[in-house]
């Protein structure tokens, strides 16, 4: 590489750095007080973590590695109630720039890599893509992936993951390179096992990144080679093993986890997420679902035994126990079609599969002009292998963008990794056209989403009367303290129990009776006596209120109600409502 070009590397990949830190920072402060109802149980666990509570804190459907972090800032900063989701957006932004810091490790490892490839394919007078264009195209869609796949308003581990997968593709690559070094091999197996504790599915996909790192090594013996991948999976191994111990020690069993038997069911044989009550005997009975104390309309109740902000989505494996999935063709048709599917506009910017047309079609352009290179493909394997292995193990069950949005990265520089022109001439031509193909997809929708959240941060300091509060949780954390609720009390929710966890979380209530949003209309239209039969059985089990949690879009038109004339109460300026069961 000569020198001019050495610089213009450095200067894009600089560029690349800061332009992904700011647009990071703007997106965290737009989503500062968002949650998820994912994030309100890994918030339980780490709450337990810090009590010692190791029952609660090792669960077998959320894997523990976030729950740590975010246990460790909760003890160093202990902020204020009203604090704590903002905190969690500042976990999620250090761990953004992790995730960023793998990646350029892992991008400088590939493109040492590529040098050697290099040489082949001088023998033969074709030219790789310069470094340059790998550079500017491996941060165009590490930001498009990081920021609208993932999203730093999203909290859940999935940045964890994606920095796993990273440290695990640069090591994977040393290991190529250098296969007489030992160290390489033991770092390949910390970074997977750390991925493993990030999330389960990690577990098959580091066998892939295994294999990958011995098969074939040329320069190795066979006895060579099994010592180095019985040291990787030792590693490997040895990081799984306490988690596995914990699972043995809290539930009985050796696992490595529920959520993939859970997925199965909720994803090809389409059960429920939640309240599943055995209607389908074909999968077997549920031993100790939610209790149903109404049919018309449903309404459940789940008091006990789990004690978490929202029990039935906190440890569904508990609910669920008893269940067996049951293998269909037609369920695996179901899954792949639904991960397939683009919504509307605003979820077609945050899908995965408009960069996977592009880069189908990049890679047949390139393959009808015969610039691509079997032989670099072949020798750049460690790059795309574990990516497209990810993809088809997602696919298999449940896929979502956030899941496979690390290896979307690893299966574009894959691609460019496998270009291989006859001429420097033709060699400029390419990498336009490569970088206008991956520019004028990702960097539009990278354009499209931070130009919102420039909107809505204008908004909110020049304009922020207009603004639509992005505190809603606390507002009704806050209003139901006001009017008596205590910390540790319970409530029961008419509508969606699973997002009225964000508020009752931030107010310390527990919740353990719900009318879910798909009853609502039901709930509000049925007679005075059926509403006050079910409010009755909401008070016995303990419940203290009960709060009208607003339906989001996808779940229903909200229901005309005249609260005030049935002795409701609206909590502060928000559309919550709650109905006292005993006066303080």
């Amino acid at each position: 590489m000569s020198p001019n070009e050495r610089h213009r590397t450095d200067r894009f990949r600089r560029a690349g750095i800061a332009f992904a830190v700011t647009l990071a920072v703007l997106a965290v402060w737009v989503g500062r007080f968002e949650m998820t109802h994912d994030g309100i149980s890994y918030l339980d666990m780490s709450l337990a973590l810090l009590r010692g509570d190791w029952s609660h804190a090792i669960n077998g459907h959320w894997s523990p590695l976030y729950p740590w972090l975010l246990a460790l800032a909760l003890a160093i900063v202990r902020p204020e109630p009203r604090l704590v989701f903002p905190l969690v957006h500042m976990v999620n932004f250090v761990i953004f720039l992790a995730a960023m810091a793998a990646f350029d490790f892992f991008l400088r490892q590939l493109l040492v890599y590529r040098k050697t490839a290099g040489v082949l394919l001088a023998a033969d007078a074709r030219r790789q893509a310069p470094d340059w264009v790998v550079v500017v195209l491996g941060y165009v869609v590490f930001i498009w992936s990081s920021l609208n796949l993932m999203g730093m308003a999203f909290v859940a581990p999935d940045l964890a993951v994606a920095t796993c997968v990273y440290l695990a593709g640069g090591w994977l690559l040393r290991c190529r390179m250098n296969p007489e070094r030992w160290g390489a091999f033991v770092m390949l197996g910390l970074a997977l096992g750390l991925g493993y504790l990030a999330k389960a599915p990690m577990f098959p996909i580091g066998f892939v990144f295994l294999v990958v790192s011995v098969v074939p090594l040329p320069r190795l013996s066979l006895s060579g080679v099994a010592r180095r991948a019985a040291v990787a999976l030792i590693v490997f191994l040895c990081v799984v093993a306490p988690l596995v111990a914990g699972f043995y020690h809290t539930k009985g069993r050796l696992m490595l986890g529920d959520s993939a038997w859970l997925n199965y069911l909720w994803h090809v044989d389409r059960l429920p997420i939640i309240h599943y009550q055995g209607e389908f005997h074909v999968f077997g009975t549920p031993t100790h679902p939610t209790r149903q104390i109404s049919a018309a309309p449903p309404a459940y109740e789940f008091a006990g035994p789990v004690d978490a902000t929202y029990p039935p989505w906190f440890d569904p494996a508990y609910w669920y126990a008893g269940l067996k999935p049951r293998f269909t063709i037609r369920g695996h048709l179901i899954t792949a079609r639904w991960s397939l599917r683009l919504y509307d506009a605003d979820d077609a910017l945050h899908h995965w599969m408009p960069s996977a047309v592009v880069l189908a079609l990049s890679a047949g352009f390139l393959a009808w002009r015969r610039w691509l290179s079997p032989e670099a493909l072949r020798y750049h394997a460690a790059v795309w292998v574990p990516g497209a292995a990810a993809i088809l193990t997602f696919a298999g069950i449940h896929l979502e963008s956030r899941y496979v949005a690390p290896f979307m990265v690893l299966l574009w520089l894959g691609l460019l990794s496998g270009v291989s022109i006859p001429s420097p001439r033709e060699a400029r031509k390419v990498a336009m056209m490569l970088l206008t193909a991956v520019l004028v997809f990702h960097a539009a929708i990278i354009a499209v989403i931070s130009g919102r959240h420039v909107v809505e941060i204008a908004q909110d300091v020049f304009a922020p009367e207009s603004a639509p509060p992005a505190d809603i949780p606390w507002r009704v954390a806050s209003g139901l303290r006001r009017m008596g609720l205590e910390p540790g009390q319970r409530v029961a929710i008419i509508g969606p129990g699973i997002r009225a966890a964000y508020w009752a979380w931030l107010a310390q209530l527990k919740i353990v009776g719900e009318v879910p949003a798909w009853a609502k209309r039901d709930f509000w239209s049925a007679d005075d006596g059926v509403r006050r039969a079910i409010l009755e059985r909401f008070a016995a089990a303990g419940a203290q209120a009960v709060v009208n949690q607003p339906n989001f879009r996808a779940e229903g038109h909200e229901p005309v109600v005249d609260f005030s004339s049935m002795g409701w109460r609206r909590i502060g300026d928000t559309e919550y409502y709650v109905l006292l069961l005993f006066k303080k």
